[in-house]
């Protein structure tokens, strides 16, 4: 089996999609698990943070998870939102995280209830489902089901 590991050499821009909650309320979301794998996959293997451009897009089901916990709690009666901490830590780490606008308006989120370690982006949805992603694609990206990378992928893991 060829398994290849990640190149320090190279920068890594992924986006990741995260379109659907969690299976249960209290559980963090495992997209989010994911996607600290991946970023602790590159860190272990010596990719430099400088070559870690991470961006997280968060819509559809998945949008509640951008919450601060009271607006949290208000909205699922009473349970805490279990995804700050791995945010949190995620944006300490270098990850960009930014909310789907749209998916903001349609589900009624004020702003000032949304976490600080996410920026409200009016164009991010529209942008992934563009003719531009595709051709991307045709260069040489793989896109997946939740996910789409940019440049260089290290292999299944």
């Amino acid at each position: 089996m060829d398994v290849r590991l990640p190149n320090p050499n190279i920068v890594y821009k992924v986006v990741f999609d995260i379109g659907k909650a969690a299976p249960k309320i209290d559980e963090v979301n495992p997209g989010l698990v994911s996607i600290a794998r991946y970023l602790n996959t590159l860190a272990k293997n010596s990719v430099p943070a400088d070559h870690r451009k991470i961006v997280v897009v968060f819509h559809q089901g998945g949008t509640e998870m951008i919450l601060n916990n009271a607006a949290f709690k208000a909205r699922n009666e009473g349970h805490d939102n279990p995804n700050i901490a791995m945010i949190r830590n995620m944006k300490k780490a270098g990850v960009d995280f930014r909310v789907c606008g749209q998916a903001v308006l349609g589900r009624n989120i004020e702003q000032n209830t949304i976490l600080p370690e996410i920026q409200l982006d009016i164009k991010v949805c529209p942008a992934l489902k563009s003719p531009q992603t595709f051709h991307l694609n045709r260069d040489g990206c793989s896109i997946g089901l939740e996910t789409f990378w940019i440049g260089e992928f290290p292999g299944r893991m």
